[in-house]
């Protein structure tokens, strides 16, 4: 699955233009043969370690965008992660289906998409996805699953036939989905099997 765009935005820790133009012109003064006073020296880092504890002190979240119109996925690292306007077709009030710290490696959004997939399923993303499965980064196997809604959704169906249908459960392991393969349904079949349904 490639990864979505992220987008961060830096508005709310922008250092202060006065501090930047400090640090400038103490470098030039370095720079040309000058070496600054102490107090300018303790000044111009008392200023710096104010501009950073600032810009430490905004807590980033990381907000993961699906649009429910055009189906494009964007991230974006602020700290409020409210409703957005789709980046591709100006669908407004877009809410995050995910929404955490960015720097959390072991959060998996991916069961949140693959909720907003079933919520607001895309057409032209249901068909056959193949998985790649990899076992503790030892063994590898590719699971087909069919009729699946979304890459999200496939991917957490493969994940859980991997124990018993392809390497059998004889010993504990992790699994791992490394990427898939996608091929779109048939359309005149699902009008069908949604006639059937009905």
């Amino acid at each position: 699955m490639s990864a979505p765009k992220v987008t961060i935005e830096t508005s709310t820790m922008t250092v202060e233009k006065a501090v930047m133009n400090q640090v400038r012109d103490m470098l030039a003064a370095v720079a040309s043969g000058n070496t600054p006073f102490p107090t300018e020296v303790r000044a111009l880092q008392k200023s710096v370690n104010d501009a950073l504890d600032k810009v430490n002190a905004q807590h980033l979240m990381q907000g993961r965008y699906r649009c429910t119109h055009c189906f494009h996925e964007w991230t974006v690292e602020d700290e409020l992660n409210d409703a957005k306007e789709c980046p591709e077709c100006n669908t407004p009030a877009i809410e995050p289906y995910f929404s955490g710290n960015p720097y959390d490696f072991n959060a998996v959004p991916t069961y949140a998409l693959a909720e907003h997939e079933r919520r607001y399923p895309d057409p032209a993303a249901y068909g056959t996805y193949t998985v790649e499965v990899h076992r503790t980064a030892v063994r590898c196997r590719e699971i087909q699953v069919e009729n699946e809604i979304g890459p999200a959704s496939a991917e957490i169906h493969a994940m859980a036939l991997a124990p018993d249908e392809v390497f059998s459960n004889d010993i504990e392991a992790e699994y791992h989905v490394e990427g898939h393969e996608f091929e779109p349904a048939d359309t005149e079949e699902k009008g069908e099997e949604d006639t059937n349904a009905v």
